[in-house]
């Protein structure tokens, strides 16, 4: 039997780190596999990164072939960019022929180290052990896996193609390095050339994309050669070598075998550790320092997760304004407050005074896209509080309900009109009939029992709302029962805090809808809110525990804590309609859109358009509920059975797709 203490996923930038850490701490009759099946694939590739002057003394520190005190980056109005120098950092060059010969002759000179060159198909975590079955039906048993194996589709890639060139007269200066001259043309993607010079004579020059799509062969070296020849008035050359390849730039990497909370025997690195900087792609120095120093990030360390966010959504939305941010970032700047901020290691206000030299129109319009609930809430919350009144009428209450309303019609309603594009292993025929069954049989339920269809209404959602939130935590660990539960809890206080905070207004509601005219009763408004407060507890109780698996995958935290506390203020502080509308429109609605049209690769609009024949089918409906009631409060119970019933069909398909999509494959 192959039995190992250790097995390593990958040997790559990380699985390689990782097994040079352990050579020093394992015991001399440990035993330590790696798997890979292209262990070479670094011998092509060259690692640049930037480091602090003060940490030259790092274990590869011999494999460096080059070191540059000074970059540039030329925007796409210049001649040519201002020479800066880095100050207190240097850029370094380790080649990965280099890189690869070394760390293998340094790990498996040990007898302690084997290699094998395939890849894992499935892993199992038991209790005391985890199964490795391989792609050529080998099975392979650990006491503790070490994985840097991602799947599902990144954010954007950055692809690379550049041409190791050599002349016949002195062409490069070598003290400097083009980290970006975006004089090639954008077409809305982010374009530049990269120019990393060896000797007078040779250099490499590269172009790079970030974007969504990769280019031919022919395409790459069509744009490199048109640009040699056009901005450095060169044609005739040596080509050395070529060098290609692409990187993952994904904001919520998705670890391939990742492990419960109450287990250790996985554990993520490298790429599926979230070790690939979203909004770069540099990676090198972040998987040194993980296996070097093993460092918990702060508490409020996940603001960088939201730079990274507003700089890929620019990227995604106009790729082409990077070439005038990236040049203003630079030189605006100094060398060392600036490559502190790309390795997510400066303070508060120094970041404010980097975003406040930028162009903030693009940032602010990307923060409130990504994240619209804090700023309908804020409006709300602002509505709420205001006397203004004008020709009659009080400004904040017409706001306090018009943008819910609003929100329902464009979002709440439009989250689930393309189920039938989502929907998988099912017919057309199968597809409509589960939708129709779910449509009639809460209809009966209602017919049967209200307070029963209400019950399943409540528990269903908070089903629904918890998955949608915690999506990663149910992944990450395996779709565990206790997790499972958590969310239900977190659901639960989701679905039930807006109505006990207001339960005077929720009463009159509910009487009508479950035709009981002392239903409530046996609650007063003080219980009732001792009783939303007892949720709000919970929700941020087990808001804290779901958490904890993100963090133990990806070494990352995530402020799902104070997002839940200031969604629990919203609900104490806003009326019950507008309050729990704009969570239910701008918060969980908008997170199932950006889901689905993350799966499907649609843009806004095009979801829109797949969306608008169902989302105007519901809509007419819900205009005719309110033409049909012949008063607002005879309007709830036509108004509970068209969302309960929307709710049971979209809820089923929902589950469906997140199943079959998110918690065990990955869309190829």
């Amino acid at each position: 039997m192959m039995i190992y203490d250790h097995v390593i996923l990958g040997a790559g930038l990380s699985g390689l780190p990782k097994a040079e850490k352990l050579l020093s701490t394992i015991a001399n009759d440990a035993r330590v596999l790696i798997l890979d099946p292209d262990p070479q694939n670094l011998c092509h590739r060259t690692f640049c990164t930037w480091r602090k002057k003060t940490d030259l003394n790092h274990p590869h520190q011999h494999l460096v072939s080059h070191r540059y005190n000074q970059f540039r980056i030329t925007s796409q109005d210049q001649e040519k960019g201002l020479i800066k120098s880095f100050d207190e950092f240097v850029y370094e060059r380790i080649p990965g022929d280099v890189f690869y010969r070394e760390m293998h002759k340094k790990i498996f000179s040990d007898p302690r180290f084997e290699i094998l060159i395939t890849a894992a198909k499935e892993v199992t975590e038991a209790k005391d052990h985890v199964v490795i079955k391989t792609q050529d039906n080998q099975k392979i048993y650990a006491q503790k896996v070490w994985s840097s194996l991602t799947q599902g589709s990144p954010d954007l890639i950055q692809h690379f193609f550049g041409l190791e060139i050599e002349t016949d007269f002195d062409f490069f200066d070598e003290s400097v390095v083009d980290l970006m001259d975006f004089r090639v043309e954008q077409k809305n993607e982010v374009r530049f050339i990269y120019i990393l010079p060896f000797s007078k004579r040779i250099g490499l020059v590269e172009f790079t994309l970030f974007s969504q799509t990769l280019l031919s062969a022919d395409e790459y070296e069509k744009e490199l050669r048109l640009y040699l020849l056009k901005k450095l008035n060169l044609s005739d050359f040596k080509i050395r070598q070529i060098e290609k390849g692409a990187i993952p730039m994904t904001l919520d990497p998705w670890p391939l075998f990742s492990s419960s909370l109450e287990n250790s025997h996985i554990t993520s690195i490298g790429g599926a550790a979230g070790q690939i900087k979203a909004s770069t792609g540099y990676s090198f120095i972040r998987n040194q320092d993980e296996q070097r120093f093993n460092k918990s990030p702060s508490l409020f360390h996940w603001r960088y997760r939201v730079y990274d966010v507003l700089l890929i959504s620019i990227m995604k939305s106009n790729g082409s304004v990077i070439s005038e941010i990236f040049p203003q970032l630079f030189s605006q700047n100094s060398s060392d407050v600036l490559f502190r901020f790309l390795d997510e290691k400066t303070s508060f206000i120094e970041e404010i005074q980097i975003f406040y030299k930028l162009p903030w129109k693009n940032f602010l319009q990307q923060l409130i896209l990504n994240y619209p609930f804090p700023f309908v809430a804020g409006i709300l919350l602002l509505a709420n509080s205001t006397s203004f009144v004008y020709a009659g009428h009080q400004v904040g209450a017409i706001f306090l309900w018009l943008v819910p309303v609003i929100g329902l019609f464009s979002l709440g309603i439009s989250h689930g009109s393309i189920d039938h594009k989502i929907e998988v292993k099912l017919s057309k025929l199968k597809f409509y009939s589960v939708y129709l069954a779910g449509f009639i049989s809460f209809f009966i339920l209602w017919l049967i029992s209200p307070l029963a269809s209400l019950v399943f209404f409540i528990f269903l959602s908070a089903d629904h709302f918890g998955e949608n939130e915690f999506l990663r935590a149910l992944k990450i660990s395996n779709d565990q029962f206790r997790v499972r539960i958590l969310t239900i809890v977190w659901g639960l206080a989701v679905s039930l805090m807006a109505p006990l905070f207001h339960w005077e207004a929720a009463k009159v509601i509910l009487q009508t809808l479950l035709r009981d005219s002392e239903f409530g009763n046996f609650l007063s408004i003080d219980q009732a809110r001792i009783g939303g407060l007892t949720l709000a507890f919970f929700a941020l109780v087990s808001a804290k525990l779901l958490a904890r698996y993100e963090f133990k995958a990806l070494g990352r935290r995530v402020p799902v804590v104070l997002s839940t506390f200031f969604l629990c203020f919203v609900f104490w502080k806003l009326p019950l309609i507008p309050g729990f509308l704009s969570f239910f429109c701008f918060w969980h609605s908008w997170n199932t859109i950006a889901q689905q049209r993350k799966f499907l690769n649609w843009s806004a609009s095009h979801y829109l358009k797949e969306a608008a024949p169902f989302t105007i089918l519901a809509s007419l409906s819900l205009v005719g509920v309110v033409f049909y009631s012949d008063s607002l409060i005879n309007f709830w119970p036509y108004l509970f059975l068209f969302l309960g019933a929307l709710t049971v069909s979209h809820s089923i398909m929902l589950k469906r797709f997140y199943k079959f999509k998110f918690y065990f494959k990955s869309k190829v």
